[in-house]
């Protein structure tokens, strides 16, 4: 499968080639600024050039599965990256920070509960209230400097605690983090350092 923007503003056109298809999903009011697509093109992610969401959909059919809230200003995201299960999705702004949402695998986590993105105090008004109020927030958060920065996710360990994250900025650093995948919150920084040595 592959996704690419659509020919009309805000759109996705995803290609499924083994079943020689195709289809429009309509992600965005306004034009995209990054797309992602899983590695077994089940998931597809998109973020406008708002910047302030990141939706995420079935890429068979189209259908809305998560609605990602960055923040309220906008900003230019520029990177977006799911984890090789799927169980996470990183969005990096240049803001600095790097948002980690969870989708709700339960692999993601071992036994027990799946990760769940927090939402607003007021989500059970979301009927009545805009639709900001109904949102999943970052279930993690990587701070860095604000810059452009692309994003990825360390091989998966399910023994593991915790979930490492990879960010490469176009100041020539390179950065890892990690964070516990029960409790989310905010990266602990392991490396920074040059790309190229100093």
């Amino acid at each position: 499968a592959m996704a690419v923007p659509g020919l009309e503003e805000g759109t996705v056109s995803v290609h499924l080639f083994k079943d020689n298809k195709q289809h429009l999903i309509k992600a965005h009011e306004s034009a995209l600024s990054a797309l992602a697509i899983n590695l077994t093109a089940t998931r597809v992610a998109s973020a406008s050039t708002q910047g302030t969401l990141i939706r995420v959909f079935d890429a068979k059919n189209g259908q809305q599965l998560h609605e990602l809230r960055r923040g309220m200003d906008p900003a230019d995201i520029c990177s977006i990256s799911f984890s090789s299960s799927t169980a996470w999705l990183s969005a990096a702004s240049d803001k600095g920070t790097i948002h980690v949402f969870s989708l709700g695998a339960e692999e993601a986590v071992g036994e027990g509960d799946a990760a769940e993105n927090p939402k607003s105090n007021f989500s059970f008004l979301s009927s009545m209230l805009p639709k900001y109020f109904d949102s999943e927030w970052s279930f993690a958060q990587f701070q860095l400097e604000p810059g452009m920065r692309h994003c990825a996710f360390g091989t998966e360990d399910p023994a593991s605690p915790v979930v490492t994250l990879y960010a490469i900025g176009m100041d020539g650093m390179f950065y890892k983090g990690e964070f516990d995948k029960r409790e989310g919150g905010q990266s602990v920084l392991r490396v920074k350092e040059p790309l190229f040595g100093t």
